[in-house]
């Protein structure tokens, strides 16, 4: 079966819990070299691990290992009680999708929890709908929390509009998405500050580079390329940059 292309959100968030991976390791490389050679031995060892650290990761674009699934399967499994918290859920029917391509279960496991006052349920279902061209069920998923002001809830409608090519509703959304993640921030999540602080700037920068689409279709491509540099200035990994829409 083929798998479900993860999107450029997780993909970045990997990339850089990647990176941080690499550095760590260069660092205390450097800091041995550093006690048993000299001081400039170290330096050395830091400009080229971090240069190499950096390469490898802007080549690497998979990071989904074959044991996963088992581990994702395991867990839905597990998931019979109604008490869990939201996050917990929406990580395993993430994995579902994208790692199993169990399309069914993952929509089958959110549905089990709603309705429910937790957006996040809603615009995880509401992704699996769109990434499936499901765009009415998308909508229709996410109607009972729109009157809640979460970006992510805007964020997610914006892009379902840019399907629907209905660009002026889809910048109605994204901007309003922006403008409550200036004013609040994005959703407090449990699931640690430099994972939240990695899924923020990759929110971020997929609202800028939506918005330049949306620009470039409603005839303005000055702003539209303007969405497209602040876009990119949340983004470490030049590979992931978008220069054209």
């Amino acid at each position: 079966m083929l798998l479900p292309k993860v999107p450029r959100e997780i993909v970045y968030v990997q990339k850089l819990h990647f990176l941080g991976f690499l550095l760590s390791l260069v660092i205390l490389v450097a800091l041995l070299i550093t006690l048993l050679v000299n001081a400039l031995a170290g330096g050395i060892t830091v400009i080229a691990g971090f240069c190499l650290a950096y390469a490898t990761t802007v080549k690497k674009q998979c990071f989904i290992v074959p044991a996963k699934p088992a581990i994702a399967q395991r867990l839905a499994q597990n998931l019979t009680h109604r008490n869990l918290q939201p996050v917990t859920v929406a990580t395993v029917a993430t994995q579902l999708f994208y790692m199993l391509g169990d399309y069914n279960r993952s929509e089958t496991l959110l549905q089990a929890y709603l309705p429910c006052d937790d957006p996040l349920l809603h615009t995880t279902l509401a992704d699996i709908y769109l990434h499936q061209n499901k765009l009415l069920l998308a909508i229709e998923c996410l109607e009972p929390v729109l009157h809640l002001k979460n970006p992510i809830v805007h964020w997610t409608y914006g892009r379902i509009f840019i399907r629907l090519k209905d660009y002026a509703c889809a910048v109605k959304h994204l901007e309003s998405a922006q403008a409550m993640i200036l004013a609040t921030g994005l959703p407090k999540a449990e699931t640690g500050f430099f994972n939240r602080t990695f899924m923020a700037w990759s929110v971020k920068s997929s609202l800028h580079h939506a918005l330049a689409e949306c620009y470039h279709h409603l005839g303005n491509p000055e702003q539209a390329k303007r969405c497209l540099r602040r876009g990119n200035l949340y983004l470490i990994d030049f590979s992931l940059w978008r220069l054209n829409v």
